[in-house]
Protein backbone atom coordinates (compact mmCIF):
# COMPACT_ATOMS: atom_id res chain seq x y z
CA UNK A 1 0.00 0.00 0.00
CA UNK A 2 1.18 3.55 -0.65
CA UNK A 3 -0.06 6.99 0.34
CA UNK A 4 2.17 8.81 -2.16
CA UNK A 5 2.73 6.32 -5.03
CA UNK A 6 6.49 6.36 -4.36
CA UNK A 7 6.97 4.60 -1.02
CA UNK A 8 5.33 1.21 -0.62
CA UNK A 9 4.68 -0.98 2.41
CA UNK A 10 3.82 -4.68 2.38
CA UNK A 11 0.89 -5.47 4.65
CA UNK A 12 0.40 -8.53 6.82
CA UNK A 13 -2.51 -10.80 5.99
CA UNK A 14 -3.94 -13.88 7.69
CA UNK A 15 -1.94 -16.18 5.39
CA UNK A 16 1.26 -14.16 4.88
CA UNK A 17 4.60 -14.85 6.52
CA UNK A 18 7.77 -12.96 7.33
CA UNK A 19 9.76 -16.14 6.64
CA UNK A 20 12.37 -15.48 3.98
CA UNK A 21 13.69 -18.86 2.75
CA UNK A 22 14.84 -17.55 -0.64
CA UNK A 23 15.92 -14.02 0.20
CA UNK A 24 13.04 -12.52 -1.75
CA UNK A 25 10.39 -11.69 0.87
CA UNK A 26 10.32 -7.91 1.24
CA UNK A 27 8.28 -7.91 4.42
CA UNK A 28 5.15 -9.95 4.77
CA UNK A 29 4.41 -12.23 1.84
CA UNK A 30 3.40 -15.65 0.65
CA UNK A 31 5.69 -18.59 0.13
CA UNK A 32 4.87 -22.11 -0.95
CA UNK A 33 1.51 -23.34 -2.18
CA UNK A 34 -1.76 -21.75 -1.05
CA UNK A 35 -3.87 -24.05 1.07
CA UNK A 36 -0.85 -25.91 2.47
CA UNK A 37 -1.20 -29.03 0.31
CA UNK A 38 0.55 -30.22 -2.81
CA UNK A 39 -2.05 -28.61 -5.11
CA UNK A 40 -2.91 -24.90 -4.85
CA UNK A 41 -6.30 -24.07 -3.36
CA UNK A 42 -8.22 -20.81 -3.24
CA UNK A 43 -7.83 -19.17 0.15
CA UNK A 44 -9.74 -16.27 1.62
CA UNK A 45 -7.29 -13.56 2.67
CA UNK A 46 -7.87 -10.51 4.81
CA UNK A 47 -5.61 -7.45 5.16
CA UNK A 48 -6.23 -4.60 7.63
CA UNK A 49 -6.47 -1.21 5.89
CA UNK A 50 -7.89 0.64 8.93
CA UNK A 51 -4.63 2.60 9.56
CA UNK A 52 -5.36 4.33 6.22
CA UNK A 53 -8.95 5.28 7.02
CA UNK A 54 -9.76 8.70 5.56
CA UNK A 55 -6.63 8.73 3.38
CA UNK A 56 -6.33 8.29 -0.35
CA UNK A 57 -4.15 5.21 -0.93
CA UNK A 58 -2.94 3.03 -3.76
CA UNK A 59 -3.05 -0.74 -3.48
CA UNK A 60 -0.97 -3.03 -5.63
CA UNK A 61 -0.22 -6.71 -5.83
CA UNK A 62 3.31 -7.72 -6.68
CA UNK A 63 5.11 -11.00 -7.13
CA UNK A 64 8.75 -11.37 -6.17
CA UNK A 65 10.34 -14.75 -6.77
CA UNK A 66 13.78 -16.18 -6.27
CA UNK A 67 16.10 -16.06 -9.27
CA UNK A 68 16.00 -19.78 -9.99
CA UNK A 69 12.31 -20.68 -9.96
CA UNK A 70 9.75 -18.69 -11.96
CA UNK A 71 6.74 -20.67 -10.72
CA UNK A 72 3.05 -20.22 -11.43
CA UNK A 73 2.58 -16.92 -9.66
CA UNK A 74 -0.71 -16.10 -8.02
CA UNK A 75 -4.34 -15.39 -8.82
CA UNK A 76 -6.69 -12.88 -7.23
CA UNK A 77 -10.47 -12.91 -7.39
CA UNK A 78 -13.34 -11.16 -5.61
CA UNK A 79 -11.68 -8.18 -3.96
CA UNK A 80 -13.79 -6.48 -1.28
CA UNK A 81 -13.48 -3.40 0.92
CA UNK A 82 -16.76 -3.56 2.87
CA UNK A 83 -16.28 -0.20 4.64
CA UNK A 84 -16.28 1.52 1.23
CA UNK A 85 -19.05 -0.72 -0.13
CA UNK A 86 -16.54 -1.81 -2.77
CA UNK A 87 -16.60 -5.24 -4.34
CA UNK A 88 -15.05 -6.36 -7.61
CA UNK A 89 -14.72 -9.83 -9.09
CA UNK A 90 -11.77 -8.49 -11.13
CA UNK A 91 -13.21 -10.19 -14.21
CA UNK A 92 -13.54 -6.80 -15.89
CA UNK A 93 -11.16 -3.86 -16.05
CA UNK A 94 -13.08 -1.41 -13.81
CA UNK A 95 -10.03 0.84 -13.55
CA UNK A 96 -7.53 -1.83 -12.51
CA UNK A 97 -4.15 -1.72 -14.23
CA UNK A 98 -2.83 -5.22 -14.87
CA UNK A 99 0.74 -4.49 -16.00
CA UNK A 100 2.68 -7.75 -15.86
CA UNK A 101 -0.43 -9.78 -15.08
CA UNK A 102 -2.87 -11.63 -17.31
CA UNK A 103 -6.63 -11.53 -16.88
CA UNK A 104 -7.68 -15.12 -17.11
CA UNK A 105 -10.49 -17.52 -16.38
CA UNK A 106 -8.01 -19.63 -14.37
CA UNK A 107 -6.56 -21.49 -17.35
CA UNK A 108 -4.60 -20.00 -20.23
CA UNK A 109 -5.10 -21.83 -23.53
CA UNK A 110 -2.06 -23.91 -24.45
CA UNK A 111 -1.03 -24.42 -28.06
CA UNK A 112 1.62 -26.63 -29.59
CA UNK A 113 4.03 -26.32 -32.47
CA UNK A 114 5.24 -29.73 -33.66
CA UNK A 115 7.97 -30.40 -36.17
CA UNK A 116 9.30 -33.72 -37.38
CA UNK A 117 12.86 -34.20 -38.54
CA UNK A 118 12.80 -37.06 -41.05
CA UNK A 119 16.26 -38.55 -41.45
CA UNK A 120 17.43 -40.29 -44.60
CA UNK A 121 20.90 -41.39 -43.61
CA UNK A 122 22.62 -38.34 -42.11
CA UNK A 123 20.44 -35.85 -44.03
CA UNK A 124 17.06 -34.72 -42.79
CA UNK A 125 14.06 -32.70 -43.83
CA UNK A 126 11.91 -30.63 -41.49
CA UNK A 127 8.17 -31.20 -41.67
CA UNK A 128 5.63 -29.07 -39.82
CA UNK A 129 2.94 -31.17 -38.19
CA UNK A 130 -0.40 -29.32 -38.23
CA UNK A 131 -1.94 -29.21 -34.74
CA UNK A 132 -5.61 -28.29 -34.39
CA UNK A 133 -5.88 -25.33 -32.00
CA UNK A 134 -9.22 -26.44 -30.56
CA UNK A 135 -8.43 -30.10 -29.88
CA UNK A 136 -4.64 -29.87 -29.60
CA UNK A 137 -4.33 -32.93 -31.84
CA UNK A 138 -2.20 -33.51 -34.88
CA UNK A 139 -1.29 -36.46 -37.08
CA UNK A 140 1.89 -37.25 -38.95
CA UNK A 141 2.02 -40.10 -41.44
CA UNK A 142 5.43 -41.27 -42.65
CA UNK A 143 4.81 -43.74 -45.48
CA UNK A 144 8.52 -44.35 -46.12
CA UNK A 145 9.52 -45.05 -42.50
CA UNK A 146 11.83 -48.04 -42.34
CA UNK A 147 12.79 -47.81 -46.00
CA UNK A 148 14.17 -44.40 -47.00
CA UNK A 149 13.40 -42.67 -43.65
CA UNK A 150 15.52 -44.36 -40.99
CA UNK A 151 14.95 -42.04 -38.02
CA UNK A 152 12.37 -39.49 -36.85
CA UNK A 153 12.91 -36.77 -34.26
CA UNK A 154 9.84 -34.90 -33.02
CA UNK A 155 10.18 -31.39 -31.62
CA UNK A 156 7.20 -30.38 -29.50
CA UNK A 157 7.04 -26.73 -28.45
CA UNK A 158 4.27 -25.56 -26.15
CA UNK A 159 3.29 -21.92 -26.07
CA UNK A 160 0.72 -19.88 -24.24
CA UNK A 161 0.55 -16.13 -23.95
CA UNK A 162 2.38 -14.67 -20.93
CA UNK A 163 3.42 -17.93 -19.23
CA UNK A 164 6.49 -20.08 -18.88
CA UNK A 165 4.74 -22.98 -17.18
CA UNK A 166 5.41 -26.52 -18.32
CA UNK A 167 2.76 -28.06 -20.55
CA UNK A 168 1.65 -31.65 -20.68
CA UNK A 169 1.09 -33.60 -23.85
CA UNK A 170 0.61 -37.18 -24.93
CA UNK A 171 2.29 -38.86 -27.85
CA UNK A 172 0.82 -41.95 -29.48
CA UNK A 173 2.76 -43.90 -32.10
CA UNK A 174 1.02 -46.36 -34.38
CA UNK A 175 3.27 -48.55 -36.50
CA UNK A 176 1.67 -50.18 -39.52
Amino acid sequence: VSVDGVNWLTLKGRHTTTSNPNGANWGSGYTGISGGGSVPEWIQESVDLSPYSGKKIQVRFEQVTDDAVPSQGFAIDALRIPELHFQDTLANDNGWVSNGFVRSTNVLPEHFDVQALLYQGSQFTVNDVPVDLASGQGTLTIPSYGSSVNRVVLIVSAYAVETTQLAQYQLAINLK
